[in-house]
């Protein structure tokens, strides 16, 4: 309909029947179309009489159109008029956004009086290139009052009004105008006001929302009912732009024309990518963010700090870089600095009353459990991890574990993954997702082999590839792994790296045994948690006053949590010795293996040299075909299965796998016995092996 623009650029006109163009009609001499073409026209929709034009109020004005730098709705809205121009007409889509920003403003939405008038600009812009004849300005101004009295004459429910950035006047205010400012701005910013939860840890930025700008903000506070292992999270470099937008007030500067005036408003804006990008690769680095603090570790239940002080007021700890979260049920009576005797024997009374009736097979089984439930509130790791293994189902394994999970926290992981790939994801997973200082696996069975594991509990950090994302990431693994099973056992080099906490029930149905002392033992542990954490660390402050007694007893990587522990449990006169009385170091159950095989190369060649050849000659009878001394079933590995599938004398494999385990193990000791290499048969051009059994010096012959 003339004067309308076509979205070709070309302008309507009117013509009469014999196509030559005139002057429209009057409305009363038009013909009434036919219902159907205007159901078509109109997709069904039913034409309703428009009021009569009016000009909105002073008053109503002042409603819909609101002062102040539009917020984040109201630039929204704003911005969506360049969308609608591609499928629609001028007129239509201007129409329209005014629409939406009267009623943003009726519901309290800051800014939009400025986005109307960025809207007049832009709309008088662009009809004035086809037509200038000064009836572009009302025109707009018709759809203002018109958009102001519909949206009035049907207004929004109070509970539904209120700013996208309610209370934005109280936020913080982060320019934007100019990308580099607004990196030097938030590299000043991380870790304090509005972002004083986040943190950097190891080579990741993470997140709490429980540490606000004035400290630490009780999960109460925050309305949350169960704050769980999950309060640490990383958060990556768009969640840190979320947060700056949803915390500030985030402004940038619009210029607004009209006729020969222009006019600098401040309008809502988004945190630029690349300023957030900037400022939080800087962070990860380490590089200039003076106000970001290094976080170390999170515990959520008060700990003793390397200098034997308790660490029991929540919020970041500068002494030692731990953020103490408690959960929101725990509260912990204040710890005696200075435990007098009656109250050590309480405490270790205490301590030891849960285990009392379980059937433990010695008391250095008891010790060790005792041992365990210490490690989350005293030492950083790295620690063994304790195995709670039984003879039968249903002895209490898992509700030992479940103990030490109750007292400090901590999550539980199913079944330990035998493959290795889902192993470290699993590992990684928890590391990342949550901060639970206990992490249990539980089931175990068969004989238990993995480099994954060897690695995790030697390490103090721990590094893999982040699910989901083509990076590695670095934590640090500061968590008591624990796993329950039923005559677990290990392979290759976990022996030394378990500390076993073995059952053995007296009889077949422990389980149903219904005269425990206390028989509510998951009910105990809940109204006694706070107890049994004051009895933990009144024994350590006790041990530490007491100048830290302990002796060494051994050199690897554990040597200092299990010198601490057996000197703070002896000098407390707990039963039993942690991790068992003896001095050496557990073995698996590949090193048993080798060891019997030893001992039966030794009776057969005591020290005296051998060939590869010399042993399979001395391996007992299978196939009526050769004897000997050597009772097949004793070699280690696969190597039994294979001896009994040679025939006829057709060794030639066997003995080169035989080789191989030969000269893979000189040298490795299993229970003081070793496989140490002989002087070469020079004759034969072959290698010679001999046994050194223990306390004998090493000889060639």
């Amino acid at each position: 309909m003339w004067p309308s623009i076509h979205p070709e650029g070309g302008q309507y006109v009117w013509v009469d029947h014999s196509g030559s163009r005139s002057e429209p009609p009057e409305p009363d001499n038009l013909a009434e179309l036919p219902w159907e073409w205007v159901a078509r026209f109109t997709g069904g929709e039913k034409r309703t009489e428009q009021p009569e034009y009016r000009r909105a109020s002073d008053d109503e004005r002042a409603q819909c159109l609101t002062e102040g730098p539009m917020c984040y709705a109201t630039t929204k809205a704003l911005n969506k008029f360049e969308d609608r121009l591609t499928v629609q007409a001028r007129h239509d889509s201007a129409l329209k956004t005014v629409m939406a920003l009267c009623r943003l403003g009726e519901q309290s939405h800051k800014g939009v009086n400025a986005a109307v008038a960025e809207l007049k600009d832009r709309f008088v812009n662009l009809v004035t290139k086809d037509r200038a004849d000064g009836t572009e300005g009302p025109e707009y101004q018709r759809m203002v009052d018109g958009g102001i009295v519909k949206v009035l004459a049907e207004p929004t429910s109070e509970q539904d009004k209120g700013c996208c950035g309610a209370n934005s006047g109280d936020q913080p205010r982060a320019d934007v105008r100019n990308a580099a400012h607004a990196a030097n701005w938030l590299r000043e910013e991380l870790g304090r006001g509005q972002l004083s939860g986040i943190f950097r840890r190891d080579d990741l930025l993470v997140h709490t929302p429980r540490i606000g700008e004035q400290g630490y903000l009780p999960p109460s506070d925050l309305g949350l009912i169960d704050a769980g292992p999950a309060q640490v999270r990383p958060i990556t470099t768009i969640g840190v732009k979320s947060l700056i937008e949803t915390r500030y007030e985030c402004w940038r500067t619009t210029t607004i024309r009209e006729g020969a005036e222009s006019t600098q408003i401040e309008v809502a804006a988004l945190f630029p990518q690349q300023s957030a990008q900037s400022a939080c690769e800087a962070a990860r680095l380490g590089e200039y963010t003076p106000n970001l603090k290094t976080l170390h570790g999170v515990t959520h239940t008060p700990m003793m700090r390397p200098d034997g002080t308790i660490l029991d007021v929540p919020g970041y700890d500068a002494a030692t870089g731990f953020l103490y979260l408690p959960d929101p049920d725990l509260i912990v009576p204040p710890i005696p600095d200075r435990p007098t005797s009656e109250e050590i024997r309480g405490a270790v009374e205490l301590i030891l009353q849960p285990v009392a009736e379980f059937p433990f097979v010695t008391e250095d089984d008891r010790a060790t459990w005792i041992g365990l439930a210490f490690t989350p509130a005293l030492l950083p790791g790295p620690y063994q991890m304790g195995v709670i293994t039984a003879t039968n189902p249903g002895s209490g394994k898992t509700k030992l574990a479940t103990m030490i999970r109750t007292i400090h926290g901590g999550v539980q992981r199913g079944e330990l993954p035998r493959d290795a790939d889902e192993l470290r994801k699993s590992i990684t997973a928890a590391l990342m997702d949550t901060t639970a200082p206990v992490i249990t696996f539980d089931n175990l069975t068969g004989v238990v082999r993995s480099s994954v594991l060897e690695a995790l509990l030697t390490t103090k950090t721990w590094t893999d590839r982040w699910l989901g994302q083509n990076r590695s990431v670095t934590a640090t693994n500061d968590r008591l792994w624990l796993a329950t099973g039923n005559n677990a056992q290990f392979g290759g080099d976990l022996g030394r790296r378990i500390a076993t906490v073995a059952l053995n029930p007296p009889a077949a149905d422990h389980h149903l045994r219904t005269d425990f002392r206390i028989m509510n033992l998951d009910g105990w542990l809940q109204a006694h948690r706070s107890d049994l954490l004051v009895a933990i660390l009144t024994v350590a402050r006790g041990w530490v006053n007491a100048g830290r007694p302990a002796k060494d007893v051994r050199s690897d990587d554990y040597a200092g949590w299990v010198k601490g522990l057996r000197g703070l449990m002896e000098w407390a006169d707990f039963p039993g010795i942690f991790g068992g009385s003896t001095t050496s170091v557990a073995v698996s159950s590949d090193d048993e293996e080798w060891h019997a095989f030893l001992v039966a190369l030794h009776k057969t060649f005591n020290t005296q040299p051998f060939t590869t050849k010399d042993l399979v000659g001395q391996l007992g009878d299978h196939d009526k075909w050769t004897g000997g001394t050597i009772d097949p079933a004793v070699l280690p590995g696969d190597l039994a299965d294979r001896w009994a599938h040679v025939r006829d004398g057709r060794d030639g494999s066997f003995r080169q796998s035989l080789g191989h385990w030969l000269r893979n193990r000189q040298g490795r000791y299993a229970a003081g016995w070793a496989i140490v290499s002989a002087t070469r048969d020079t004759h034969n051009d072959v290698a010679r092996y001999m046994v050194k059994p223990p306390d004998i010096g090493s000889s060639d012959a």
